[in-house]
């Protein structure tokens, strides 16, 4: 709730009073990450918290117009800043050991509307082709995400720490549940439990990731 004090002439035509305006938007995609967040119960922690939300919006709202795509831009990275940075203690934002919060909740709904997973594989065929030699047939099955298709994430490299926002149904059948928990989070989900094993196992691959997705070009 977006407010703003203002003057203006009474009901009657008499002098000017004071009024509040206010302007709700809501939060809908970020609903289940508020959630994770602010315990229902009122306590010292989840007050602090608010404060935090709080302070975070109030620093950018003055640089933003009362545009609705605009304000809803803006309130979308808000709260990913503020899972990232505060979300460190809430147990929902972790996979395991690993910390990977709930960010990309906007770009998984964003992707499903604009229904463009087969440009995305036909734009990606000629890579994939001569990467991993697979052959027309395997593109067409990824294409229409059939179960014996390439088992494929997609992440999102606009949002703040690279979310997954798309897998398909080869994806789900390789890796069961854990698909569906790690949609909107960054690929650390599939992390082994504990940074020595994970480094054992993934070596520099663990930096090379973070690099590609610190590029804006993302190349």
């Amino acid at each position: 709730l977006l407010m703003k004090h203002i003057e203006a002439p009474g009901p009657h035509g008499s002098e000017n009073r004071k009024y509040v305006f206010g302007l709700a938007f809501h939060l809908f995609a970020q609903t289940e990450v508020l959630n994770d967040l602010l315990p229902w119960e009122y306590n010292d922690q989840s007050s602090a918290i608010v404060k935090q939300l709080r302070h975070l919006l109030q620093e950018r709202i003055a640089r933003t117009s009362l545009k609705d795509k605009e304000l809803e831009k803006l309130l979308d990275e808000v709260v990913n800043d503020w899972v990232c940075d505060y979300g460190r203690d809430c147990k929902a934002c972790y996979v395991g050991s690993n910390f990977a919060p709930r960010v990309g909740l906007v770009g998984v709904r964003a992707f499903r509307q604009a229904g463009i997973w087969e440009e995305v594989v036909e734009r990606s065929s000629a890579a994939l082709m001569r990467r991993l030699s697979v052959d027309e047939e395997m593109i067409r099955k990824t294409k229409m995400n059939q179960v014996d298709g390439l088992a494929c994430a997609l992440i999102d490299t606009s949002y703040r720490d690279c979310p997954v926002v798309f897998v398909t149904e080869a994806f789900r059948a390789l890796f069961g549940s854990v698909a569906d928990i790690g949609l909107a989070r960054n690929m650390r989900f599939m992390y082994p439990n504990g940074g020595r094993i994970n480094g054992l196992v993934n070596g520099e691959e663990i930096k090379r990731i973070e690099t590609f997705c610190e590029t804006p070009s993302g190349n």
